[in-house]
């Protein structure tokens, strides 16, 4: 039976697709057809019957994202001071064998719950301690991601916008580029994805499914346990949506005192145990980690908030090329939500709620940083896959506003040729060489070049040609993504100045990094350092030095003040110390002192009191 045509344009209704026409933009008109075109419901009919099944979408998927997401995990040395900090902490747990308690250079670091260090500890000992093995559970995570995603969109749009929202999170650049970073965010985005793709399946299309409610259950704990109270916007998210959708007694068909207990029990016993054994965790947990943090008072301050339109435009910048196709999500009208539409669920509507709650929450904080908008680019991703699928498969009928999308995606990348040099020397500390330079330039030209083919392919109503075109933009540029990564590693990893103090005999030697020009303060910038030497290392601070959120025990070590270290330095054991004060006269050295260079690596100098 023929699908029966709705009101606007001719066009079928479909799960998540709203038939009241397309975006503002396409309000424009649509451009007139040459006589010499093959006629448009011809380009929309063989792109609808591309494929031959849904699962071919998904191997195709798959085919572009195993090799984006694992090839290339071994270099560059891991990035001061966050990528060596979580990868320090789970190999002190492997060494000291406590898995309860994190610890960095030999002293308790109880900012973060422990999953993220339990799958790198997992890691290290199916792999061995190393980059690539530190580097895997994210890589994993950015690629479960996309079949999630997948997942997502083929219950509420079907396999062919699922597999275009795939390609769009697969290449889009900042996802990419975290999912070589060892942080816990995108780990945090698979269990909230995952907690979502539960919820799609138990809720929202199949009906009343206990299992689907388990597992949502149980990604909202994992994400709890990966990075604190944030792992449970995925709740949030469905809570509004059946409030906004008058749908809020369906709350009790989701087992809500079952799920709450297993998160309890999956979240809990860390939390009491720690609790209970250190002194102080409450405050510094709760209070310091979440609460002052959100509102921009840690103490110590270790952190640079991004400008509130710095957050909102690097959230544009990581989903490019893809980003200026958003514009075309934002509808004509809105309509009435209460008319017109079935049991089903309005798939756009929870992507918003998706992708707008914690985009509103980080945005109303005083904690802006660039990961913190991970959670929600696979909902921008699905609600970029389904716009563009709208145009594809005729459903919108005016290309008009793809092509204007599309030429924006093309000027775009043009202006961050001379935009991105001057934001990584800004909010990264880092001075770029012409090397470097030329490459991120690079980067973007091939993203202009791809968004290039893409119109010429979008103004034939060549529709695939235009999405790979997009696609293989960005992945050439990814190549050079990695090349630019490893050439920062002289500036941004520990990996250099610890083959310096390696090669001055393996023991007998205190190390001391001299931190006096941080500001804010980071005890975290250690990790690297006690990462690549295998021993620890002492932190050096003398105007200012901060107290640490919990109190120390015997044997602990935090900051060290100018008194204890001139002792050391005129002592009979050698010292190594590591700064970048050593030739501009602020350094702590008197001029009398007895001063051994070992060598430099960019600004920072390793000198010694005593020759080896």
């Amino acid at each position: 039976m023929p699908p029966k045509p709705c009101c606007a344009g001719g066009m079928t209704r479909s799960l998540g697709h709203r038939s009241n026409g397309g975006s503002f933009l396409d309000v424009l008109g649509p451009l007139p057809a040459k006589s010499s075109m093959t006629p448009p419901e011809a380009r929309h009919r063989a792109w609808s019957h591309r494929g031959g099944g849904e699962w071919r979408w998904l191997a195709m998927l798959a085919a572009l994202a195993l090799p984006v997401f694992l090839l290339g995990l071994g270099s560059p040395g891991l990035y001061d001071p966050h990528e060596a900090l979580y990868a320090e902490v789970a190999r002190e747990m492997l060494t000291r064998g406590d898995w309860l308690t994190p610890y960095l250079n030999g002293t308790r670091y109880l900012d973060k719950p422990p999953l993220f260090y339990w799958l790198i500890g997992l890691s290290y000992l199916a792999f061995g301690v190393s980059e690539f093995a530190a580097r895997l559970p994210v890589a994993l995570a950015g690629l479960g991601g996309v079949f999630l995603t997948w997942g997502i969109g083929r219950q509420l749009f079907g396999a062919r916008t699922a597999f275009v929202a795939g390609l769009v999170l697969t290449a889009s650049l900042g996802y990419f580029v975290f999912s070589r970073q060892v942080l816990p965010d995108m780990v945090l985005s698979f269990f909230m994805t995952s907690a979502v793709y539960a919820a799609v399946r138990g809720w929202l299309v199949e009906g009343q499914r206990p299992g689907w409610a388990m597992l949502f259950y149980a990604g909202l704990a994992c994400g709890v346990l990966t990075k604190g109270v944030v792992g449970l916007f995925p709740l949030a998210v469905l809570g509004l949506y059946l409030a906004l959708t008058g749908r809020l007694h369906l709350w009790r068909t989701m087992m809500p005192l079952r799920g709450a207990l297993l998160i309890v029990l999956v979240t809990a016993p860390w939390h009491v145990l720690i609790a209970w054994r250190n002194d102080g965790y409450f405050w510094h947990y709760v209070v310091n980690e979440h609460v002052l943090r959100f509102l921009g008072q840690r103490d110590p301050m270790d952190f640079v908030s991004l400008p509130l339109p710095v957050f909102l435009l690097i959230v544009f910048l990581w989903l490019l090329p893809w980003s200026p196709y958003l514009a075309l999500t934002i509808p004509d009208k809105w309509g009435d939500r209460s008319k017109d539409r079935d049991d089903r669920p309005d798939g756009r509507f929870v992507l918003l709620l998706w992708a707008g709650l914690p985009l509103i929450f980080f945005a109303a904080s005083q904690a802006r940083l660039p990961q913190y908008s991970l959670p929600a680019l696979p909902a921008l991703a699905l609600l970029i896959g389904a716009t563009l699928e709208d145009r594809c498969s005729g459903r919108v009928v005016s290309i008009t506003g793809l092509l204007v999308a599309t030429v924006v995606s093309l000027l775009l990348p043009v202006g961050a040729l001379l935009s991105i040099p001057v934001y990584i020397e800004r909010y990264h500390g880092v001075g770029l060489t012409e090397d470097i330079v030329w490459r991120v330039r690079a980067i973007f030209g091939l993203l202009a070049a791809g968004s290039t083919i893409a119109l010429l392919s979008f103004c034939g109503r060549r529709w695939l040609p235009g999405l790979f075109g997009l696609t293989c933009g960005v992945v050439a540029a990814f190549v050079l993504v990695h090349q630019v990564l490893v050439r920062l590693e002289p500036l941004r990893s520990s990996r250099p100045l610890a083959a310096l103090i390696n090669a001055q005999h393996p023991g007998g030697k205190r190390i001391v990094l001299e931190i006096e020009k941080d500001d804010p303060f980071e005890y975290e910038k250690i990790a690297g350092l006690v990462f690549y030497t295998g021993q620890p290392v002492e932190l050096l601070r003398r105007t200012n030095p901060p107290k640490p959120s919990v109190p120390l025990r015997p044997g602990e070590r935090f900051v060290i003040g100018d008194g204890e270290f001139q002792r050391w330095w005129t002592g009979p054991a050698r010292v190594l110390l590591v700064t970048d004060s050593f030739r501009d006269g602020a350094g702590i050295l008197e001029s009398h002192a007895p001063v051994t260079v070992v060598g430099h690596v960019g600004s920072l100098w390793v000198i010694a009191n005593a020759p080896p």
